[in-house]
C-alpha cells in the first residue's frame, strides 16, 4: 500500500476512491470525447502531461536522467517521454484511477472512431497532438495493429512501428496483457 501512496505522491495526483475501479466508461472522459471531443481530448492531455512531467521529476537525479523518444506522426518532430512502465499507462497501469480512466476512454473512443471509418493517420495525429507521454503511441500503435490495411500505407504505422524503443515498449504490453484482467470492467 504505501507503494501506491509513494506513486500517488510522484505523480501529483490523489484522486481518493472517485474513479476505482479504473474503466473507459467512468464518467467524464468518454462521454466527453464523444461529444466533446477537442475538450476531451485536451482534458486527457492535460491529465498526461502533467503525469509525465510528474514522473520524469522523479526519474531524475545522479546517475540517472530520463531522455525522450522523438517521432513524427505527420505535423513535424515531437518528442515523447516516458519507459516501459508508462508506456503501459494506457491499459490501466498507472495505478493512478484518474489518469488510468483517462487513458482507457481514450484508447476506446479512438478504436470507436477508427471502427467508423475515421482515417488511421488523422486518428493517430489527434490522440497524440500536444501530449508528451509515450502512453499515446501504444494507443496507435493499437490502432495500427487493429487494420493492417490502412497501417500498410501510413506514415504515422511506419514511424511507429520501426522505432526500436516502441516495439521493445509495445511487446512488453503485449506480454502483460495476455496475463492480466485486472481493467476488464467496461
Amino acid at each position: 500500500h504505501s507503494g501506491m501512496i509513494d506513486r500517488v505522491e510522484a505523480l501529483g495526483f490523489d484522486d481518493g476512491h472517485d474513479f476505482y475501479p479504473a474503466s473507459p466508461a467512468r464518467p467524464p472522459f468518454l462521454h466527453l470525447l464523444r461529444t466533446h471531443t477537442a475538450i476531451g481530448l485536451e482534458l486527457i492531455s492535460d491529465l498526461s502531461n502533467h503525469a509525465i512531467e510528474a514522473w520524469r521529476r522523479s526519474q531524475s537525479g545522479p546517475g540517472h536522467t530520463p531522455i525522450p523518444i522523438t517521432l513524427d506522426l505527420g505535423e513535424g518532430e515531437t518528442e515523447y517521454w516516458g519507459d516501459q512502465g508508462t508506456y503501459c499507462w494506457f491499459r490501466g497501469e498507472s495505478h493512478i484511477h484518474m489518469l488510468d480512466s483517462a487513458l482507457l476512454a481514450l484508447d476506446a473512443w479512438a478504436q470507436e472512431r477508427l471502427a467508423a471509418g475515421d482515417p488511421l493517420d488523422e486518428l493517430c495525429l489527434r490522440i497524440a497532438r500536444g501530449n508528451k507521454c509515450n502512453a499515446v503511441l501504444g494507443i496507435c500503435a493499437g490502432l495500427c495493429l487493429a487494420n493492417l490495411a490502412a497501417a500498410a500505407t501510413s506514415p504515422a504505422a511506419l514511424e511507429i512501428g520501426t522505432h526500436p524503443a516502441l516495439w521493445q515498449w509495445d511487446l512488453g504490453r503485449q506480454v502483460g496483457d495476455m496475463g492480466s484482467f485486472s481493467n476488464e470492467i467496461a
